[in-house]
């Protein structure tokens, strides 16, 4: 079985606009779960693209939203895919186009693949949730970890992760937007010298239940080092 990882080009991004707040946490504030919905602003530039990687950074918090084009999204639902749910956006198309093109959806992803494999903890100042690089990335997954969707993190490796199901969709219906690369030759940049990945709390990634559910035995679902200022 091929599994692969979502790249997308960081010049693709465009920021959410100002009313858009992530959703408060007792600790801080989630990284991709809004308080209401997310609220776009898309030009001609972005108009033929499925995926729409979009950000929302201020003094306060910050926050990373995957939103999907009415024929991604549909054509998800439509093949059963998993991992994931939809919320509505506040979408708004500053061109010519009709009323059902603006039915942009953010993709929450709920799926697991686990902890990381051939990774290891070292001391950082940094924080205790500090780890090296994978020694081999085709060993990445653990598939006895992983919950079997098609559409899952690999914590504490960022990124989104998918089965070759969706690879096939993706190939197969031209989605635009994204860019697939075998799990086997993907390559991360490590924080530092000493840090290749942080950890960050299961709560601030996954809706509460499912946080909770896989954190807590691992030791993942939250703690006070990550705090952020409220």
């Amino acid at each position: 079985m091929n599994f692969f990882k979502i790249e997308l080009e960081i010049e693709e991004r465009l920021q959410a606009d100002e009313k858009t707040k992530l959703l408060r946490l007792a600790d801080g504030f989630h990284s991709c779960i809004t308080d209401g919905p997310v609220h776009i602003t898309i030009t001609r530039k972005h108009r033929n693209l499925d995926f729409l990687w979009t950000f929302q950074l201020n003094m306060e918090s910050k926050g990373t939203f995957f939103l999907l084009s009415p024929r991604l999204w549909k054509l998800l639902e439509e093949l059963d895919t998993t991992g994931y749910f939809l919320r509505e956006t506040n979408t708004k198309l500053v061109f010519q186009h009709e009323s059902y093109e603006r039915d942009y959806r953010q993709m929450v992803i709920t799926g697991w693949g686990g902890i990381a494999k051939g990774i290891r903890r070292v001391e950082s100042h940094r924080g205790k949730h500090c780890y090296t690089l994978p020694e081999n990335p085709s060993d990445l997954l653990n598939l006895d970890q992983w919950d079997g969707s098609d559409i899952f993190r690999i914590w504490p490796a960022c990124g989104i992760y998918v089965t070759e199901r969706v690879a096939e969709i993706v190939k197969n219906k031209k989605i635009r937007g994204l860019h697939l690369r075998r799990i086997e030759e993907i390559s991360f940049t490590p924080v530092d010298e000493n840090v290749g990945l942080i950890g960050h709390p299961l709560a601030s990634m996954y809706p509460e239940e499912k946080a909770r559910k896989i954190g807590e035995p691992l030791g993942i679902y939250r703690w006070e080092e990550d705090k952020r200022e409220a």
